[in-house]
C-alpha cells in the first residue's frame, strides 16, 4: 500500500467517524460493512468456529458506544486499538463461555449419576451418606437423630462407602459394555 493509499485510508475512516458521530446512520452501516470481514476473521482464527453476524455486530456496536464519548474516535488508530482490544476481549471471553459450558455438563451427569447410585442403597446407608456429605452434618447428630451407637454409624459409614463404589464401578462398565458413557 503506499502511502498516498494509507492517507486515503485514514482519511476515509475519519471521515466516517465524523459522520457517525453526528449520527449518520448509513455511516455507521458502511464502516460495519468495511470492518465486518476482519473483525469475523479474527474471531475465527481466536475461537476457531466462525462467529454469527450477530457477534460480529454486537462487537461493532460495542465498539462504537466506546467510542461514542472519546475525542480522539476520528482518529483511525485509536479507533482501531479499541475495537482490537475489544476483539481480544470478545475471543477470550467467547473461550470462557465455551469452558464453562464444557465443564458443567459433565458436573451435571456427575450428580446424576451420584443420585442414581445412592438411589440403589438401602434407607440408612444412604441417609447416613447423605448427612455426612452432602449436608456436611457432624457424625453426633447424625448418631443421635438416627439412634445409631458409634460403631453401628462407622459400620454403616464404611459399608455404605463400599456398596457405593461396587455400584458406581458397576453401572460404568455396563455404560461402557452398552456404549453410552
Amino acid at each position: 500500500m503506499s502511502t498516498t493509499e494509507g492517507a486515503e485510508g485514514q482519511s476515509r475512516y475519519s471521515d466516517l467517524m465524523k459522520r457517525i458521530r453526528s449520527n449518520d446512520e448509513a455511516a455507521r452501516g458502511e464502516l460495519f460493512e468495511l470492518l465486518r470481514r476482519g473483525i469475523g476473521f479474527f474471531l475465527k482464527r481466536e475461537n476457531g468456529a466462525a462467529p454469527t453476524d450477530d457477534q460480529i455486530r454486537a462487537l461493532f456496536e460495542k465498539a462504537m458506544d466506546s467510542l461514542a464519548g472519546d475525542r480522539n474516535a476520528e482518529n483511525p488508530e485509536r479507533m482501531f486499538a479499541i475495537i482490537r482490544l475489544m476483539l481480544f476481549q470478545e475471543a477470550s471471553a467467547l473461550r470462557n463461555r465455551e469452558k464453562s459450558s464444557a465443564s458443567a455438563k459433565p458436573e451435571k451427569e456427575q450428580l446424576a449419576r451420584a443420585r442414581r447410585v445412592l438411589d440403589e442403597l438401602p434407607q440408612v446407608e444412604r441417609e447416613v451418606l447423605v448427612r455426612l456429605y452432602l449436608r456436611e452434618q457432624p457424625r453426633e447428630k447424625i448418631c443421635q437423630e438416627m439412634g445409631l451407637t458409634e460403631a453401628q454409624f462407622r459400620w454403616a459409614k464404611s459399608h455404605a462407602k463400599d456398596r457405593f463404589r461396587t455400584i458406581a464401578l458397576a453401572q460404568d462398565s455396563s455404560d461402557g459394555a452398552s456404549g453410552t458413557s
